[in-house]
């Protein structure tokens, strides 16, 4: 039971760990301020040759430069991910009651809280799958 718990509370710490990560990317994304500067070890010239580079077509305003696609799937990324912490809660809280619990026990609770969560996050996944949302 109590193997059972650390894995559970471990996975979560994981998941925490990737949301902060991915938080921090989309801010620093949207702000428009990475770790290193663009012309970290670049001449003058390759800055001025740069501005040739093509920028993705149907860029939402206010969005940071994501077209809509990439928009989608970061939303289906966001909604999965949240659906899976809801669980993973679920779980340690059901677990930290061990096995004659009454959130153990009560059937509704595990399809609210833990199949619920699991469905959506999967049809989230499907619906905008990286593949199909980056393929141009």
């Amino acid at each position: 039971m109590h193997i059972m718990l650390i894995g559970i509370g471990l996975q979560l710490a994981g998941i925490m760990v990737y949301i902060i990560l991915g938080t921090e990317f989309e801010l620093r994304f949207h702000l428009q301020r990475p770790l290193r500067s663009k012309t970290l070890g670049r001449s003058s010239q390759a800055d001025s040759s740069s501005s040739d580079i093509e920028k993705p077509v149907n860029i939402i305003e206010g969005c940071g430069g994501l077209t809509r696609r990439q928009s989608i799937m970061v939303t289906g990324l966001v909604i999965s991910t949240a659906t899976v912490v809801i669980r993973s809660i679920y779980r340690v809280i059901e677990l930290a009651g061990g096995w004659n619990g009454v959130i153990i026990t009560t059937e509704k609770y595990f399809n609210i809280l833990d199949a619920a969560p699991i469905v959506i996050a999967m049809f989230m996944l499907n619906i905008c799958h990286p593949l199909v949302m980056l393929h141009e």
